[in-house]
């Protein structure tokens, strides 16, 4: 029956319309492998969205892994390799150095001012005696009454300490007597008159070495040995 039904659609030309389906036994195999004509073949470059769903499974690979190296794991730290060295802490700052090194630079720094200010203060002092003692010379220039070839000495404390003055029988009388005075300029110790004794002691009243009050009657003259201008007075 078969037979006559294909001799009957030939016969009547339906089946020249029609092409021969060609038999592929491969195809048949891999049909019955799961496989069938859509089935890529093997080393075929992957499509677009294949591309794709392998970027996504590194990338979660990758964040699995970066997990499990920070210590996510489970809770597990991980154990370092043959060839990594385990991290260490950094040690921390002394704070107690740096202060110490802080309080030492801000002692230095408060030396050194006070230096400097020491040293400004006597430059000061310095620069004002000199100005002084340079009045004083402008005063006296041409004025002293000292005579070369006196030789009565008079006594008298000054700084603490014993000086002397050499003077004539007649300026020793007008120097116990108060008319006289004697004032002291660069380590020399000068006769002068009672009003520019006191001239001087108004610009400079350490150069005044001495100026007896007026009447007053004064020790005798030579009642120091010479040489004893530096020695230190009594009590």
């Amino acid at each position: 029956m078969g037979n006559s039904l294909s001799d009957a659609l030939r016969q009547s030309g339906v089946l020249a319309n029609f092409k021969p389906v060609p038999d592929d036994s491969r195809g048949s195999k891999d049909a019955g492998k799961g496989g069938g004509p859509g089935r890529r073949r093997e080393g075929a470059r992957p499509d677009k969205d294949g591309r794709r769903h392998q970027a996504a499974g590194k990338g979660a690979a990758a964040k699995r892994e970066a997990g499990r190296n920070a210590g996510g794991d489970g809770g597990k730290a991980r154990t370092p390799g043959k060839h990594q060295r385990p991290s260490q802490p950094r040690p921390a700052r002394d704070g107690g150095e740096i202060d110490l090194a802080k309080a030492y630079a801000l002692r230095s720094r408060s030396e050194q001012r006070e230096r400097e200010e020491k040293l400004r203060a006597e430059r000061e002092v310095a620069e004002q005696r000199r100005r002084l003692r340079e009045q004083v010379l402008a005063v006296l220039d041409g004025k002293t009454l000292n005579l070369a070839d006196a030789e009565q000495v008079r006594n008298f404390e000054y700084g603490g300490k014993i000086r002397r003055v050499y003077v004539s029988d007649e300026q020793l009388e007008q120097l116990n007597r108060g008319d006289l005075g004697v004032v002291q300029v660069r380590g020399r110790y000068l006769l002068v008159t009672r009003a520019l004794a006191e001239q001087v002691a108004g610009i400079d009243a350490n150069a005044l070495a001495l100026l007896p009050e007026p009447g007053s009657v004064g020790p005798e003259a030579g009642s120091a040995a010479a040489g004893d201008d530096e020695v230190p007075a009594a009590g």
